[in-house]
């Protein structure tokens, strides 16, 4: 019997009974989104609009699809999670600190320490080490509002 240790929109993270991970994918698959690297062990994944992303077993990135989406290849890990948005990806690593890469949205990133990233078209929200919310965008991408106030525990 297999466990999902991880999901996101049309993917999952499984551990088997003999500890072996992988992951499953489903749906759109017009870019190769959704044709996982038979070969690697996952413990977290993340799909994009066009490309998805998982976290190998020694915290090291990888991702597959849209070959523009992926282009540029992540950063050295370790990393902790990710998260696979329109072209741009977001990793965070055991320090808290972000990494991205691809699309316009890598330029925009912010220092300090993060518990958490999510990625959509364009733009990215994280939560801070202290709690409180902090959003971002690509450059020439719209912004949507003022953050809500407050300390949050997900996204």
């Amino acid at each position: 019997m297999a466990t999902i240790a991880a999901c996101s929109a049309g993917c999952v993270a499984v551990v088997s009974g003999s500890d072996k991970r992988g992951v499953a994918c489903w749906g759109k698959n017009d870019d190769g989104q959704g044709t996982v690297p038979y070969f690697e062990d996952f413990i977290a994944v993340s799909a994009g609009y066009d490309h998805t992303c998982g976290l190998k077993v020694d915290g090291e990135a990888m991702c597959w699809g849209n070959p523009a989406s992926t282009a540029t290849p992540p950063p050295a890990g370790p990393f902790v999670t990710i998260s696979a948005g329109r072209g741009e990806t977001c990793a965070l690593r055991p320090n808290g600190r972000l990494a991205c890469w691809g699309g316009a949205l890598a330029a925009a990133t912010p220092t300090g320490e993060f518990l958490s990233v999510s990625l959509a078209a364009g733009r990215a929200c994280g939560i801070r080490g202290d709690g409180s919310l902090q959003c971002w965008q690509a450059a020439g991408v719209a912004r949507l509002g003022s953050e809500p106030s407050g300390r949050f525990l997900a996204l």
